[in-house]
């Protein structure tokens, strides 16, 4: 099929085969699977209770996602749905590498730093917003297997800012074949 741009497309799982009906090679996968060999995308969100400032190992959440999504091959992106809290892939053996890295960021971003004018939510509100930015909201991972290619000692985390209880979710969206 020629696409407005005259470029034949072709269905990601079937690399040799064009993919009938589409206008973009990115919506295969999206809008309008070629066959079973290219699966619709899953998705789930997650709610994390995260009692205190911390790392929260979430890697087992994840994991049952890209399970429950049927996905072999392809990617799982996460996505935090907040301004005070991040994710990060880190060590998932030594606690003290999590502890250490809260330490760097008190250091670059401390609480109740007069300099702040934002602190509407207490002496961590704007902290809590920079260490986010500093940080990420979203990750991606590969997929294969039907599992995700993280290394031996890596861990995925909520990395919560806050310092009192939050509620937190977590947008898991897995996309393959």
């Amino acid at each position: 099929m020629n696409t407005p741009r005259g470029e034949v497309e072709v269905c990601p799982a079937k690399p040799n085969r064009p993919a009938e009906g589409l206008i973009r090679f990115t919506m295969c996968a999206i809008r309008n699977p070629v066959s079973e060999d290219c699966a619709m995308p899953y998705q789930t969100t997650l709610s994390i209770a995260a009692p205190r400032r911390g790392t929260y190992n979430i890697t087992d959440k994840v994991s049952h996602a890209v399970t429950a999504s049927g996905v072999q091959t392809g990617v799982a992106h996460i996505f935090v749905q907040h301004t005070s809290c991040s994710l990060t892939i880190t060590e998932n053996a030594d606690p003290d590498v999590r502890r250490d890295l809260e330490t760097v960021l008190s250091r670059v971003a401390p609480d109740g730093d007069p300099a702040y004018r934002h602190d509407t939510e207490g002496p961590d509100d704007m902290a809590a917003h920079a260490r986010t930015m500093l940080t990420d909201v979203a990750l991606t991972v590969p997929v294969g297997n039907g599992r995700l290619l993280l290394g031996t000692w890596q861990g995925i985390y909520l990395f919560e800012h806050r310092t009192s209880p939050q509620q937190r979710r977590i947008v898991v969206t897995v996309l393959g074949a």
